[in-house]
């Protein structure tokens, strides 16, 4: 078991406000990611602390598990988080003030009082990201945080890939894949954003599956892969019976620096530093 976090972690640099906190939510856990300033090297701290009970209206979970790890309760530089929901809607930013009525319609069926976070989504802002979530749960995040930047996985990552994007043919894909969920982007000739989405997954062939039907109509110039390398290794050969060329996603010397002192972070939550 990991040893909760505390001022004692940062035992290089004990100013959590030279720090920058990275948080990622989902039901049955919460992913906490500092980085610290250049005079330590540019430290990197990740930590996976599971809930005592899946998220499911009740906040207590979350409590506890911040309470638990006082550490986060810190005045960092930025405390910036993502929050791992299906219920989310994608709209033209021109429609953002709309976000409300349209999440109400578009996702029906949550009795707990809710509140709509809007993110903008793309290198030019062209979507907006509209998701849905529990006001216990949003009330709690705001006073325990100070002034935490919310964001979704789809745009943590699509607005990282957006930018990276401007170099070279536009016209691409991306998937980003993990053991139980895929993130996927496509951009157009003009580099907007076509395609942003996240699929539930058992597997390479169910990712294969929705990589397939989502390209169906706008074969992109290159499918670039990136997240679990074990999964990338296992949908290459499947994807590359169908569309060509198939690539690894290569990144940044900063993210790769991440990546090498935090593997087992999500690459959304790596790619949120970068924004």
């Amino acid at each position: 078991m990991n040893a909760p976090l505390t001022k004692d972690t940062l035992c290089e640099a004990p100013d959590t406000s030279l720090w920058r906190l990275y948080l990622r939510l989902r039901p049955d856990a919460l992913e906490a990611l500092l980085t610290g300033p250049e005079s330590v090297g540019q430290s990197v701290i990740y930590r996976r602390l599971g809930l005592s009970s899946p998220l499911q209206g009740d906040c207590t979970p979350l409590e506890e598990t911040v309470y638990d790890n006082p550490l986060l309760l810190g005045d960092f530089a930025s405390v910036s988080m993502i929050i791992d929901t299906p219920r989310f809607v994608l709209l033209p930013s021109e429609a953002a003030d709309t976000a409300s009525k349209v999440v109400s319609f578009m996702l029906p069926g949550h009795d707990a009082p809710s509140d709509t976070v809007t993110c903008p989504l793309g290198a030019m802002g062209e979507l907006t990201l509209a998701m849905q979530i529990d006001t216990r749960l949003l009330n709690f995040l705001r006073r325990t945080f100070t002034n935490p930047a919310l964001h979704h996985p789809l745009t943590a990552a699509g607005n990282y890939l957006a930018h990276r994007n401007r170099t070279g043919d536009p016209r691409r894909s991306y998937a980003l894949l993990a053991p139980d969920q895929m993130l996927l982007f496509g951009f157009s000739a003009d580099g907007t954003l076509r395609l942003a989405n996240r699929y539930g997954i058992t597997g390479a062939a169910d990712a294969a599956y929705f990589i397939m039907a989502a390209t169906a109509d706008h074969t992109p110039a290159a499918m670039l892969i990136g997240g679990d390398n074990a999964m990338r290794n296992e949908i290459t050969p499947l994807l590359r019976t169908y569309m060509d060329p198939i690539l690894p996603l290569t990144i940044s010397d900063d993210l790769l620096h991440l990546r090498r002192m935090a593997p087992e972070a999500p690459v959304d939550m790596l790619m949120l530093t970068q924004l």
